[in-house]
């Protein structure tokens, strides 16, 4: 049996193979690029000429007799999937229609339609140029360009839609422009041949309110009128309020009139809303029951202090048929039952619920007022006490006045606070009893700035 050998290639064989194919690929490669070359050359010019062929029907849709002396955004036509990137088809002082700086970003087109020249690359016009500086919610914009600007704009990031403003032709401008909220923009340049460029600029929410997070906007103290408060910038803000104290002195085995209570919320505001506040005294203004004196001091019920919103109707009392209105609401203190030997102390000012008044010490007791409660069918008033018996304080409900049948000379009950829950941010609110001396006091702090 004869014995079979294979046989293969010669190692110098597969290098003449290799050697043929790499001839091959020199050759061939090139004329495949050029194909490619032309056909995307082609492709361009015939995205040129149907600009063109457009014009017509971009005349018509915007109600257009003849080509603008500026000419018209090859980007702008009815084209399908238009690859335009800038340029501009104009009529020349022959009256023929010429392409000038027509590019895709790839290729550029410059001449009449019978005369067209296509040439890879970018067409030479520059972009223009755009710088921003800021100074707080105006913008000042400079457009430089060396061909001409005929447009600029500004867009706030976080919308869409770009709506350009004509300008006449020139080489340098400068534009001021003033925001309205703040956020995040780009400043927009074009030049005549539509090619654009942008720049990102910032408006702080700092730019729209003078106070900055944390400062006290403003204080309150007693003046026996209402004092509108118009809020200076959008954002959320701390309302804090605190009642009256309860009129009369310490002495005979009592402490005075009660304290007035304190309440704090945040609510979110808009500028230049109007807020009305109204601070209670400790002669009964805003609502304190009024008190019966032979002579031993003025013991009426400490008035409260409140904040409303959209109706400037005074004090506590006149919101009874508007109680939606009301934001925030401290207690005053009951005003203290003074005589002779023995002062019955007022009952402490709210809070969810006003403090009891307390008995004259050496009389049979029973006869102070009550705390005012959470609800009640006439908000803002307190009750009026008897002779020398104390006052109730005002509040959301106002404290019931003391009795003094028998010389029974008792302190007056403190009002009630109140918070809106349907104005106010949850969670950040809060009431406590007995916490103002004097006459009560309210105060605003910006918590956080808004757009």
């Amino acid at each position: 049996m004869k014995n079979m050998k294979k046989k293969g290639f010669a190692l110098i064989e597969l290098l003449a193979v290799i050697v043929v194919l790499s001839v091959i690929a020199l050759i061939t490669v090139p004329m495949i690029m050029n194909v490619i070359e032309k056909t995307r050359k082609e492709a361009f010019k015939d995205s040129v000429l149907g600009a063109f062929t457009s014009l017509d029907y971009y005349l018509l849709e915007n109600d257009l007799q003849d080509i603008p002396e500026k000419g018209i955004e090859v980007k702008n036509l009815e084209l399908k999937n238009n690859p335009f990137e800038y340029g501009i088809i104009i009529k020349n002082s022959e009256g023929e229609l010429e392409a000038v700086n027509v590019s895709d970003g790839k290729y550029c087109a410059q001449g009449e339609q019978t005369k067209l020249e296509i040439n890879k690359g970018e067409c030479d016009a520059e972009a223009p140029e755009v710088s921003v500086s800021v100074e707080g919610k105006k913008a000042t914009i400079t457009l430089t360009d060396n061909v001409g600007v005929i447009g600029y704009a500004v867009t706030n990031r976080s919308e869409e839609g770009t709506t350009w403003e004509e300008i006449e032709e020139t080489k340098s401008t400068t534009k001021e422009w003033e925001a309205e909220k703040a956020g995040e923009y780009t400043a927009w340049v074009k030049d005549k041949y539509g090619k654009t460029n942008s720049k990102d600029f910032t408006i702080e929410k700092t730019a729209f309110c003078e106070y900055q997070a944390g400062d006290v906007v403003k204080e309150f103290a007693y003046t026996g009128n209402v004092e509108e408060f118009t809020v200076p910038c959008n954002g959320t803000y701390k309302l804090e309020v605190w009642g009256a104290q309860g009129g009369g002195s310490a002495g005979y085995g009592g402490t005075g009139g009660g304290t007035g209570g304190y309440a704090y919320g945040q609510i979110n505001l808009k500028a230049n809303m109007l807020l009305y506040v109204v601070v209670g005294s400790r002669t009964s203004y805003n609502g304190g029951g009024t008190a019966k004196t032979d002579g031993y001091g003025y013991h009426g019920g400490g008035g409260a202090t409140h904040i409303a919103v959209n109706s400037n109707l005074g004090i506590l009392s006149n919101y009874n048929n508007n109680r939606e209105d009301v934001v925030i609401v401290a207690g005053g203190g009951g005003g203290s039952g003074q005589y002779g030997s023995g002062c019955g102390t007022g009952g402490l000012g709210g809070g969810t619920t006003g403090g009891n008044g307390v008995d004259n010490g050496d009389k049979n007791g029973g006869y102070s007022g009550k705390g005012g409660s959470t609800t009640c069918s006439q908000i803002g008033t307190g009750g009026n006490g008897d002779t020398n018996g104390g006052g109730g304080g005002g509040g959301w409900c106002g404290g019931g006045g003391a009795k003094s049948p028998n010389g029974q000379y008792s302190g007056g009950g403190g009002g009630s606070g109140y918070l809106n829950e349907t104005l106010l941010i949850p969670d950040t609110t809060g009431m406590e009893n007995g916490k103002q001396s004097g006459n009560g006091k309210a105060q605003i702090t910006l918590v956080s700035i808004a757009e």
